[in-house]
């Protein structure tokens, strides 16, 4: 059993140095932009860790903080670095591209791991979802879950949605360009549905979500409007 166990840590310290690869990957002055991968890469240890009985909230805040690593590093190479370099090419949007699409792998993972890991779907604190994935449980009935990486989780995912909306409403406003209203109330649903997301985890009262998230909409749309004005004659 012990053999297993560590077995089963020296395993996760390999992933995570696939990881850190691609977390460092400028620090091989390539021409390759392969860091961004460092994403998608952070789903592997995750999956790894639910498929060995890992807490399954527990593995989601260990990838949200892998996430998290990777989102400072690019802000910091694009607000800092990039602006003594000029030679240092990086793209924030990249950044946000590739975290969508790292949360549309673990879906995958979600979908996946249970059907092969019969046992997953009947792990503590798991719940279906629309009977094809399986996600962690935030309530029990009427009441907060007692998993202990509740509020881990929530100050994780608060800072990674913090960290990529208010980078993207600064671009948006030194852009200074004129958007028409359309792009705009599209530009309010993206922004929105993360951050209704965000108020939901912490308040956990899901009766409220239609009308607040109809008011966290109408706040993006005015901001987005006085953003994208265009320059002053």
């Amino acid at each position: 059993m012990m053999l297993q166990g560590m077995d089963q840590i020296f395993m996760i310290l390999v992933l995570m140095l696939i990881f850190g690869i691609f977390l460092c990957y400028q620090a091989f002055k390539r021409k390759e932009r392969l860091q961004y991968l460092a994403y998608v890469v952070a789903t592997i240890p995750f999956g790894y860790m639910w498929a060995i009985g890992f807490d399954y909230l527990g593995a989601v805040f260990f990838l949200l903080l892998l996430w998290t690593i990777a989102l400072i590093r690019d802000l910091v190479m694009h607000y800092v670095v990039k602006g003594k370099d000029k030679k240092k090419e990086t793209d924030f949007a990249n950044s946000i591209v590739l975290y969508a699409i790292g949360v549309g792998v673990f879906i995958l993972y979600a979908a996946i791991l249970p059907a092969m890991i019969p046992t997953l779907k009947t792990g503590p604190g798991t719940q279906e979802f629309g009977g094809m994935i399986w996600l962690p449980m935030l309530l029990e009935g009427v009441l907060p879950t007692s998993n202990p990486f509740l509020n881990p989780f929530r100050l994780m995912l608060t800072i990674d949605i913090l960290l990529m909306i208010l980078p993207m409403l600064y671009e948006i406003k030194v852009a200074q360009a004129r958007v028409p209203v359309w792009p705009n109330i599209f530009l309010s649903i993206i922004f929105a549905l993360p951050t209704i997301y965000l108020i939901y985890i912490w308040l956990l009262m899901p009766d409220i979500l239609l009308v607040l998230g109809l008011f966290i909409g109408v706040l993006y749309f005015i901001l987005l409007l006085s953003f994208t004005k265009g320059k002053a004659k």
